[in-house]
């Protein structure tokens, strides 16, 4: 059985898939004589990430098929087009066509989306997709991405915790330890349990490659 890593601590975060908003009429005439237009989606996981192997690349894949190949999509994973807590921002101002950015990696830029992250609000991932859906359809979170062309918003569950060499089974076994924060929320819930909130994107982080057995 593989292990795989959390992109939260302790409670659930989510993700956004965005795409330019601005509307280049070069682009639809592309596409309709048959020229190839090529999109480049950029985000912070990892290539051999499950989100990026099972998902994403099936998706561009799909995508190109469907546009009888007029339409691509080059993935660009590990942050290399675009810093992690600057990917929205380059798909606004039209750097990259397509990005996907965790909401909490720009701290007070996604606060309404962000109530899915307090602790028991959602169990699992798809709970958590289903009410951040509901929320942009209602428009209760929609002003939020009004500068981009909303795509998806993809809860990614709840979190664990992984120590070295102490094991964590109450609050109280976090005091002075120092734990990476995915967000805001993340870093308050933290800092209450008395350990120090360090902050850095899920793509900085160093996990084995390991299985149990």
């Amino acid at each position: 059985m593989k292990i795989k890593p959390p992109l939260g601590i302790l409670l659930a975060t989510s993700i956004a898939m965005t795409g330019c908003s601005n509307n280049d009429p070069a682009v639809d005439a592309d596409v309709e004589t048959g020229d190839v237009t090529t999109l480049r989606f950029s985000h912070f996981m990892t290539a051999n990430d499950n989100i990026n192997t099972e998902a994403l690349q099936p998706w561009a894949k799909k995508i190109e098929e469907e546009s009888k190949g007029r339409l691509k999509i080059e993935i660009y994973p590990s942050a290399t087009l675009s810093k992690p807590g600057a990917t929205y921002d380059a798909t606004a101002k039209g750097i990259v066509d397509i990005g996907m950015q965790a909401q909490g990696y720009t701290a007070g830029r996604f606060p309404l989306t962000q109530i899915v992250e307090l602790p028991g609000i959602t169990n699992t991932a798809q709970q958590q997709s289903c009410i951040l859906h509901k929320l942009y359809d209602d428009s209760v979170i929609k002003n939020e991405y009004e500068d981009t062309h909303l795509l998806a918003l993809i809860g990614t569950g709840q979190g664990a915790l992984h120590t070295v060499d102490k094991p964590i089974r109450t609050p109280a076994d976090m005091k002075g330890l120092r734990i990476r924060q995915p967000s805001a929320v993340a870093s308050h819930i933290i800092e209450a349990t008395g350990a120090a909130p360090v902050g850095m994107p899920a793509s900085d982080t160093y996990i084995p490659s390991t299985r149990c057995h």
